[in-house]
């Protein structure tokens, strides 16, 4: 920064007058030395901020340690500028000198916040079109999924009466396994089951609940040739002892 604004009646504000009363002229002195030292290393980016060493500071002020935190802390009190000492260093925060800088400073700091708001924009734009292209190939990608589901399953299962659906592969290992009287009653026994009762989509796998039903009811699996499955007679062969 070049210079800062300096109001010629800065003895007659309030603030002014009560620094002096009570310091003299060394609150003068700290108050619009301190603003020159943080004007000259005025930073863009952090705006009114400064961080300097308290040794700096006695040195350039030609003032004590102790007068120094005593004035900063009752300018402070007055939030003209807000001092935090931090060891050997203090930190200082004027938000009021980024509206007195001079001309030239005051119009960079424009365009920088003019140019960090554009980057940031533009980030949360690009950000923003790539999380919609990331949901579009997501929808995408699901309903290709979908698709495949339903043509896979319209392929591979077949309607049988009303509510009963089964794969041909599922149909003839029933048959295979039951014979066609049978199945098709129990198929027929499911399909009126679930039309009375309404449960069209409770029954998920028709296949698995034809051959429970099959197994509850007692019925038994034929062979090859259409027999039922007898269990095996074991007959103990005694010899005669004499």
């Amino acid at each position: 920064m070049k210079w800062f604004k300096h109001l010629s009646g800065s003895l007659n504000d309030s603030f002014v007058f009560e620094l002096i009363e009570r310091f003299g002229g060394d609150g003068y002195l700290v108050f619009f030395g301190t603003l020159e030292l943080m004007a000259d290393e005025f930073d863009i980016n952090n705006p009114g901020i400064s961080r300097f060493s308290v040794k700096k500071l006695t040195k350039n002020l030609q003032i004590s340690v102790k007068k120094l935190k005593n004035i900063m802390n009752f300018i402070s009190k007055k939030g003209r500028i807000i001092a935090e000492f931090d060891n050997e260093f203090v930190n200082l925060n004027c938000p009021r000198l980024k509206e007195l800088t001079d001309i030239y400073t005051n119009r960079k700091h424009k365009e920088n916040v003019r140019t960090n708001f554009e980057q940031t924009s533009n980030k949360l734009h690009a950000r923003e079109e790539e999380v919609e292209v990331e949901e579009d190939n997501n929808k995408k990608e699901s309903k290709k999924k979908n698709k495949k589901s339903e043509k896979k399953e319209n392929v591979e299962k077949e309607k049988y009466l009303e509510f009963v659906y089964l794969a041909k592969v599922e149909y003839d290992r029933l048959v295979a396994d039951y014979g066609k009287l049978i199945v098709d009653g129990k198929i027929e026994d499911l399909d009126n089951y679930i039309g009375s009762k309404g449960l069209q989509k409770s029954y998920i796998d028709h296949n698995r609940t034809i051959r429970a039903w099959l197994k509850r009811d007692g019925i038994e699996k034929t062979d090859s040739l259409g027999k039922k499955h007898e269990p095996t007679e074991q007959r103990v062969i005694t010899t005669d002892p004499r």
